[in-house]
């Protein structure tokens, strides 16, 4: 494996950075549209290829989760990518706007919290790699990558999953992502964005997001209220977004109802 430098990339006005295919739709589709209609320039970068979820292999490969091997996961991983391509075609992007860096779906925070220069060894789910390089599970090879990232590209615009996030992979996004920012010294516009709260059992079906309480406790935790940023999503856009989130059929299949919720006439962000 190399840290070498994997990545070419050219500048963007709006840079997102997606825990795992389908996080750029659900939080940010009606942002690609429109930065797209006003001629921005866009790409979308994965931190995995959110080949670790064993019920989607599971189904993916028509056996029980007992049953799964390591090829199952292989096959999640590119089955996703493949995902995550033609959903990102709804909102008017292609291949050549998007960059997989491959490190271990559920397992990302644990390469951030890992000391020294030795690889974490991921789970034997956590076969898959970038299609284009191989990097090194360490907290200084995500550092070295996202840093490249955002110096190759310069973005006006940075969004990525909120810190209040309650998925450890998208709570080590944002990690990473703030320190990659303070390393390069770019101050781009911040916003985050909220995928993952009281047990997925948030945001609620309706035109609006709203706060939910569930015995006693509000939700979203960890954020202000109401957000600071409401993004209006026109009709259209909000058809395109519910394509594009259906063309995540891996997902889909399991989850369509909450992946449905997040299909509003508004995005919402912090800063």
């Amino acid at each position: 494996m190399t840290t070498a430098d994997p990545l070419k990339l050219d500048p963007v006005d709006i840079l997102i950075f997606a825990p795992h295919p389908d996080d750029e739709v659900i939080g940010c589709g009606g942002v690609i549209q429109q930065a797209l209609a006003k001629d921005r320039r866009v790409r979308i970068v994965f931190s995995t290829s959110g080949d670790g979820y064993p019920r989607a292999a599971a189904r993916l490969a028509g056996k029980t989760l007992d049953e799964l091997e390591p090829a199952d996961f292989i096959r999640l991983g590119e089955t996703r990518r493949s995902e995550a391509l033609a959903a990102d075609r709804e909102l008017g992007l292609s291949e050549r706007h998007q960059t997989h860096l491959g490190f271990p779906d559920g397992s990302f925070e644990q390469v951030l919290d890992a000391t020294g220069d030795d690889p974490v060894r991921a789970p034997l789910t956590q076969l898959i790699k970038s299609p284009t390089t191989e990097i090194p599970y360490t907290h200084a090879a995500a550092l070295n990558a996202f840093a490249q990232v955002l110096e190759q590209t310069r973005p006006s615009e940075v969004y990525v999953t909120d810190g209040a996030d309650e998925h450890a992979d998208h709570r080590a996004t944002h990690r990473i992502v703030i320190e990659a920012l303070r390393k390069t010294g770019l101050t781009p516009r911040l916003l985050t964005f909220m995928v993952h709260a009281a047990d997925d059992r948030w945001p609620d079906p309706g035109p609006r997001y709203e706060t939910k309480t569930i015995d006693g406790i509000v939700y979203p935790r960890g954020v202000t209220w109401p957000p600071p940023v409401r993004l209006r999503v026109l009709p259209g856009q909000a058809a395109n977004k519910f394509r594009a989130l259906k063309k995540n059929e891996s997902q889909w299949a399991l989850d369509h109802d909450y992946l449905g919720s997040f299909v509003k006439s508004e995005e919402v962000f912090w800063t």
